[in-house]
């Protein structure tokens, strides 16, 4: 990881949050409650131990308000002021991406995409406000829209993990394919025909994405029985109308 000296000269923060566990393996990751620094104790014939810096160290029981008013809540501030923002999960399998994100149902082991949610209907309470949600799946490079209305029906067996993937009985909409915008829509590229559902209360909002996330692939491995097989892009668009 890498790390900034004040997080108000570089726009991109650096977190990471250490999986609770028991193996010999965890029990090598070694870091200081407050501290951005995590050393890594590794053998000889693993080239010795490597420090690592980050902006942000979390620990195993960190939680999940912690994370959110640490590194969301900041970001629905920047949103509300009309900046584009992304919070980014990146970590390898049975790494509590998934977790740290989405989470529990409800209380307190709610994720930070509910978390957003929540605050983005609260502080816009009362204004002239709009709140779109998509969920885009990305699998083998291929686009797909999880909260699509039209889908055909699938059926596969097979893919990565160790027990492959097993699509029987469930319902895949077509790929979708990245395009450049025109002038008039904004500069970038977007995901043709992505579905946004207009969202009037956050209960619908977090309806949509659950059943978004739940139409995810997943698979077991080694590491997890149900283990998401597919990156997943949750996007929240919203619209202030002001009168001048």
């Amino acid at each position: 990881g890498s790390s900034s000296s004040s997080s108000s000269k570089c726009p991109i923060r650096v977190a990471v949050r250490i999986r609770p566990g028991g193996s010999e393996s965890e029990k090598k990751v070694v870091f200081a409650q407050g501290s951005s620094r995590v050393l890594l104790e590794l053998g000889a014939k693993q080239g010795g131990s490597r420090t690592f810096h980050f902006d942000v160290v979390f620990g195993p029981y960190a939680p999940q308000e912690e994370l959110f008013e640490e590194l969301a809540k900041p970001v629905v501030e920047e949103v509300l002021q009309g900046f584009n923002s992304t919070i980014f999960a990146y970590g390898q399998t049975g790494s509590g991406k998934t977790w740290t994100v989405v989470g529990g149902q409800d209380g307190d082991d709610e994720g930070l995409i509910p978390r957003v949610v929540k605050a983005l209907f609260d502080d816009t309470a009362g204004l002239d406000a709009a709140i779109r949600v998509s969920c885009l799946e990305i699998y083998n490079e291929e686009l797909s829209d999880l909260l699509a209305t039209t889908a055909i029906s699938t059926t596969s067996n097979g893919g990565g993990g160790s027990g492959g993937i097993n699509t029987k009985g469930l319902t895949s909409p077509p790929p979708l394919r990245l395009v450049e915008s025109a002038a008039k829509e904004g500069q970038g590229v977007q995901v043709k025909d992505l579905e946004e559902v207009l969202c009037a209360t956050k209960e619908e909002c977090l309806s949509a994405i659950r059943r978004g996330v739940k139409g995810r692939r997943v698979a077991a491995t080694l590491c997890n029985d149900r283990s998401s097989r597919s990156h997943c892009v949750v996007t929240l668009k919203v619209c202030v109308r002001t009168i001048a």
